[in-house]
């Protein structure tokens, strides 16, 4: 680990979602929920349009992510008119791989409000950039300030 300006560095291993934000899995209408979502976010101030639509799965063990301080959170968002509203926060953090930074950020639908596909605690879900050449068991530097860090 690493400090960098109240930024922590950590490595974290992509590993295998359900499919279901990037629309891999044909459950949301088909379309992934990134992309039903991004208009949705647009509109309360959030562009999403230069990042990839659907999320990295990063797992941070021994780490896990706290949703402290956010730079987005939207409240009851209604996202798709199957699904209950949800609340969503964002929190600015950088990828790097092979000595090349992206500005990404973490995505995180409070568990309290989501519509199930629950991970571990210690996987995060960012939105990022499509990083060309990436797979599951890769490792990532991921970026995060100190503050949404804690350990299992």
């Amino acid at each position: 680990m690493k400090l960098n300006n109240k930024m922590v560095a950590i490595d974290a291993t992509i590993c295998q979602g359900y499919g279901l934000a990037s629309g891999q899995r044909q459950d949301v209408a088909g379309r992934g929920s990134i992309a039903w979502q991004a208009s949705h976010f647009l509109q309360r101030g959030l562009n999403l349009s230069q990042y990839f639509s659907g999320t990295l799965n990063l797992e941070i063990s021994p780490y896990i992510f706290t949703n402290k301080s956010p730079d987005y959170y939207f409240k009851q968002l209604r996202w798709h008119p199957s699904f209950p509203a949800e609340d969503f926060s964002f929190t600015r953090c950088h990828l790097v791989k092979n000595e090349q930074a992206f500005a990404a950020f973490v995505y995180y639908p409070h568990p309290e409000t989501k519509i199930g596909h629950f991970h571990s605690s210690s996987v995060v879900e960012v939105i990022a950039p499509f990083i060309d050449g990436l797979c599951y068991g890769d490792s990532i530097n991921l970026m995060l300030p100190q503050a949404c860090l804690s350990f299992r």
